[in-house]
């Protein structure tokens, strides 16, 4: 898939983009974006981007409101941004951020996107439901579900909901990797 695809999306970068960089060794040709606002990943992308990854980056976080907002941290090292105040007693820091939706994110590149990946902390729901809502023509969503924004039965049951509906649209779903933390990852 990676060597056929037009145009990725990721959401969520921080420390980490050999994802991208892997899909740029074995397609040339691909577009790749992605949103994160955070410092961090303005360096990461930088990085990236004098080894030839050739990614783009958008200093915006991914929300449905598109209202201006606030990243939390409990990272000391802040790699971790969260829209969600999730640990107040150990928070490190805050950042204003600008947010955008995937209607926007539609509006300027367009519906033929193959791959979408994100790790955003606690907006997944909102996310796969826009992909699902929008009926994006997209071939492959990998996603890691943070399960700790909610009640736990409360945080499954919306990811229950999600994969029925992926599985409904025609989507197989696979089991990433398995995390210790209180993480889901699916293909």
């Amino acid at each position: 898939l990676r060597a056929n695809i037009k145009q990725m999306w990721g959401f969520g970068v921080s420390k980490e983009i050999r994802f991208e960089e892997g899909i740029r060794r074995d397609n040339r040709d691909v577009k790749i974006v992605c949103w994160d606002p955070t410092p961090m990943s303005v360096e990461t992308v930088k990085s990236a981007n004098s080894r030839g990854a050739n990614v783009t980056l958008v200093s915006k976080a991914y929300d449905p409101s598109e209202k201006p907002m606030t990243f939390y941290t409990v990272d000391r090292k802040k790699r971790c941004w969260s829209l969600e105040n999730h640990d107040p007693e150990n928070l490190v820091d805050t950042l204003e951020v600008e947010t955008t939706s995937l209607s926007s994110i539609v509006d300027e590149y367009g519906r033929d996107v193959d791959m979408i990946k994100l790790d955003i902390e606690g907006r997944w729901y909102e996310l796969c439901s826009e992909i699902l809502d929008m009926d994006l023509p997209v071939k492959m969503v990998l996603v890691e579900f943070e399960m700790y924004f909610g009640p736990i039965a409360q945080e499954f049951g919306k990811l229950d909901e999600l994969i029925k509906r992926f599985q409904e649209k025609g989507f197989k779903i696979y089991t990433n990797r398995y995390n210790k933390g209180p993480h889901v990852e699916y293909n």
